[in-house]
């Protein structure tokens, strides 16, 4: 079920990053919030699988903190619709750079 959920946050994150950065300013929040939502359902279906197999410990850790940050980043996007992009490509670079990262620094007890 994590894969699916994966494999479900990729596409609409790229669908959000793409409503972004192609459409037309008419209608590019419009279809970035609706891939957003998307994005946003499916990312907390893995923070609550992560939440489920490490319990509250998962909020020390270093990738929960990424998580807050990408959230953050997607809001402000949001909010500031001529910063959505910029912050998208941002929280995709994040999202990349920590997943692959070594679990022993995903893992990082930050608290």
């Amino acid at each position: 079920m994590r894969i699916v959920a994966r494999t479900v946050h990729i596409g609409a994150a790229a669908l959000t990053l793409g409503a972004a950065t192609y459409a037309t300013e008419a209608t590019a929040l419009v279809d970035a919030r609706q891939w957003a939502a998307i994005a946003l359902l499916s990312g907390g279906s893995i923070v609550a699988d992560d939440f489920f197999k490490w319990g509250w410990l998962y909020l020390r850790m270093f990738q929960s903190w990424v998580v807050l940050l990408k959230l953050g980043l997607l809001l402000v996007g949001l909010a500031c619709p001529q910063a959505l992009a910029p912050c998208l490509w941002t929280a995709l670079v994040l999202g990349s750079v920590v997943s692959h990262a070594p679990g022993r620094l995903r893992h990082l007890r930050l608290l």
